[in-house]
């Protein structure tokens, strides 16, 4: 009887730190669900509709992604010119915080850096200030199922607006996941996207 409770006993503390010792396997954190794509070799080809003007096609692609902080991408993105170099236009900072514009690197003007494209987390309703300097104020106006000539994407709508001049027409643009700005609107202004190709290279 003895001999048997200890076989017993051994027996229970070998099952014991078989299960101690067994880790079970974990699933990969799921992607961040970033507005940008954070991809070397990702390229946009618009569309741009403006009146009084020809119908013109920008490609724009990103040349170089470097790690920034709190897990942040700092994403150049440059324009293709028709002989095929690349000219930087913009930097990008790419996070779960959103999507900021941090630098213009055209050399012309257009706009002041940085500032916040969209915010993240996101909600329906919630606003905040393109710069702190100035009134114009961005609303996130929730997510929309949009037709574009790339195809149609689930994209969150931002108009931008300035707080003085409520009546004013207001600029609208619309972003899609891993894809960036699918749409962009204003006064006698429409840029589509007509095609989207991912990079290939994952930045690091």
């Amino acid at each position: 009887m003895n001999r048997l409770l200890t076989l017993l006993t051994l027996l229970a503390l070998l099952g014991t730190r078989t299960r101690a010792d067994e880790v079970p396997a974990q699933d990969p954190a799921p992607a961040p669900a970033y507005y940008y794509p954070v991809q070397k070799g990702a390229r946009w080809v618009y569309l741009w509709k403006v009146q009084g003007r020809k119908d013109e096609e920008r490609i724009d692609t990103v040349t170089a992604v470097e790690s920034g902080t709190s897990g942040a991408k700092l994403v150049t993105a440059s324009m293709v010119a028709a002989d095929g170099r690349t000219y930087p236009t913009e930097k990008v900072e790419v996070s779960d915080k959103g999507v900021f514009n941090v630098a213009n690197l055209s050399g012309l003007g257009g706009y002041f850096s940085p500032w916040c494209q969209l915010k993240l987390p996101r909600h329906t309703g919630q606003s905040w200030k393109m710069h702190q300097w100035d009134d114009t104020m961005l609303v996130d106006r929730g997510v929309e199922r949009i037709q574009v000539p790339a195809g149609e994407f689930d994209a969150v709508r931002v108009d931008q607006m300035l707080q003085k001049y409520p009546t004013a027409p207001a600029q609208t643009r619309w972003y899609a996941r891993g894809v960036g700005k699918v749409k962009h609107t204003c006064a006698g202004m429409d840029i589509s996207l007509k095609s989207f190709t991912p990079g290939e290279e994952r930045a690091r």
